[in-house]
């Protein structure tokens, strides 16, 4: 009786694993045909964020090596985090540019600088993010990878709700994620191999992956928005 119940439960989650990955590649397919015929504007964009985050992150490095060098002393920074915080506003428009794109807007390099229109809801709200999810990983790892996974869906809540801000839009997020973190989960784990073959390409690919990615990400977005409005009624 107790192998029987095993089995079923083990088909059940089978099933539902099955379901859910049949799901994730409707997801790329429809992130491929968004991105249909704009893989050069998609390209560009991504190459000129890029460019300024690693710019920035030479610009620090370079300063803060020189700045130390004279005081004698020996401290390292993380670069890569001092650039990622002055650049939130950025990484923020460039998350979101591919959900106005998926409604049919263009992708231009000077969409990357909207965020910085409202600095300071932007800025704080990411920052807090980030920081949520430091304290969660600082207690133990797993709960800060769940909870990463939890927030992900800030950045859209952001550009959809003009007067949401802080803790407000991370709490929206989760309650979009709520039973869907694992889904989201699998779907980028699903890009691993695009991964690998990017980095082999000495990073170049990642000019298209990033793209890909963002757009999947838009794509089910806009799912959890149709399926909350469904539960409404």
């Amino acid at each position: 009786m107790l192998k029987l119940y095993l089995f079923a439960i083990f088909v059940a989650y089978n099933n539902q694993l099955i379901t859910l990955m049949q799901k994730i590649s409707t997801y790329k397919d429809r992130a491929l045909s968004t991105l249909s015929g704009q893989w050069g504007s998609a390209a560009l964009v991504t190459f000129v964020c890029l460019f300024i985050y690693y710019g920035i992150y030479f610009v620090i490095a370079l300063f803060t090596m020189h700045y130390f060098e004279v005081a004698n002393t020996t401290i390292e920074y993380n670069y890569g985090w001092i650039a990622t915080l002055l650049l939130l506003p950025m990484i923020w428009s460039y998350t979101v540019m591919f959900l106005d794109f998926k409604r049919e807007e263009n992708l231009t390099v000077s969409k990357l600088f909207v965020g910085f229109n409202e600095f300071g809801r932007i800025f704080l709200t990411m920052l807090l993010e980030y920081v949520y999810i430091t304290l969660w990983t600082f207690l133990f790892v797993i709960p800060g990878f769940v909870k990463a996974y939890s927030y992900a869906m800030t950045p859209y809540v952001l550009r959809d709700d003009p007067q949401i801000r802080y803790d407000a839009a991370i709490s929206r997020s989760m309650k979009l994620m709520k039973g869907h973190k694992l889904q989201l989960f699998l779907l980028d784990r699903s890009f691993i191999g695009w991964v690998i073959l990017s980095c082999c390409t000495l990073g170049i690919g990642f000019l298209f992956l990033l793209p890909y990615v963002n757009t999947a990400h838009a794509h089910f977005y806009e799912d959890l928005l149709k399926e909350e409005a469904q539960d409404t009624f």
